[in-house]
């Protein structure tokens, strides 16, 4: 684990995060899909909103055990803005 406290690092490790396990969830996802012709089983999956919940996992890291609160707090301003950009490309109602 990354052991920096700074609001740089956190919006950094905010953004990308998510963002690598979204890539590499849907890489895999077309894989098994490829190789074993799932179809319509992975298609109702949300990866978008599974890949925030990583985001989720390190704002505890942060705060509980490594106690690094400038990081902590950049990690959850950025998982809120996700979460209103999710919500709102989903035309989901607040």
């Amino acid at each position: 684990m990354f052991k920096k406290n700074s609001f740089v690092f956190g919006i950094i490790l905010g953004i990308l995060v998510p963002f690598h396990f979204y890539i590499t969830i849907g890489l895999l996802f077309y894989l098994i899909d490829f190789l074993f012709n799932t179809g319509d089983i992975l298609k109702g999956i949300n990866l978008q909103f599974l890949s925030l919940i990583t985001n989720i996992i390190l704002i505890r890291i942060y705060f509980k055990n490594l106690k690094f609160e400038k990081t902590g707090k950049c990690l959850l301003v950025i998982t809120f803005v996700l979460i209103l950009f999710f919500l709102i490309f989903k035309e989901i109602k607040i």
